[in-house]
């Protein structure tokens, strides 16, 4: 789903990614979701793991997409046609 609002959100010509501490800050909820359950200090439940779940991967989108951009701009025949690096 959030791939397919991707173009709602930044434009697809951009292949730079945001600042990586935006991801790091999307998955503290799913960590603190797993070790307040882990430790036992408050049980997790589906809605808790999918709301975190959905919630880094809606961020991850904003790292993936401009990737997956860019391969599809490179210029494949430039690519394949290199001459071999002479190994010693």
């Amino acid at each position: 789903m959030a791939s397919l609002c991707y173009p709602l959100v930044r434009s697809l010509r951009r292949t730079d990614t945001p600042p990586r501490r935006w991801l790091f800050i999307a998955a503290t909820p799913m960590a603190i979701d797993f070790f307040l359950g882990f430790f036992g200090i408050w049980e997790n439940t589906h809605l808790s793991r999918f709301l975190t779940g959905a919630l880094l991967g809606s961020v991850s989108v904003l790292y993936v997409m401009p990737g997956l951009i860019d391969l599809s701009l490179k210029d494949w025949r430039q690519l394949f046609n290199r001459k071999p690096v002479a190994l010693r």
